[in-house]
């Protein structure tokens, strides 16, 4: 299935001296962490809708309506790409303070599952099942 393909975000060069790029799915994995990480006035100049204001939340009170608000705005950011569609979003603390994110999304009719890690200073990609 090609769903595209984009410069690895970790800008590392193949044995050529070419960029290595991400496709299919790992692109998308790489599209929901770009996404979800940069924060929407940062691009405002180059992008009218890009990010969001996720990082906002991080430091409040570890509370159910803090989750509820979060998914929210996970689910705002993704319905920004247009190539994911069908997004169910399950937030959940970790003991630590971190946010653990189950996301369901489809993709051209085939349906994936993303595990992440939210931590307020970076997203870890804990899984990708298709």
């Amino acid at each position: 299935m090609d769903i595209g393909t984009d410069i690895s975000s970790d800008w590392s060069l193949n044995g050529n001296g070419d960029l290595n790029l991400v496709a299919d799915n790992d692109n998308i994995v790489q599209t929901i962490r770009n996404r979800l990480s940069c924060y929407l006035p940062n691009f405002k100049i180059y992008y009218d809708f890009y990010g969001g204001f996720l990082s906002e939340y991080f430091g409040r009170r570890r509370v159910e309506e803090t989750l509820e608000f979060m998914k929210v705005e996970i689910d705002t950011i993704l319905s920004q790409e247009t190539r994911i569609q069908n997004v169910t979003t399950d937030l959940s603390y970790a003991k630590d303070g971190s946010v653990c994110v189950k996301l369901a999304y489809t993709i051209k009719d085939e349906e994936y599952e993303l595990n992440l890690v939210l931590d307020g200073e970076q997203i870890i990609v804990e899984g990708v099942d298709e």
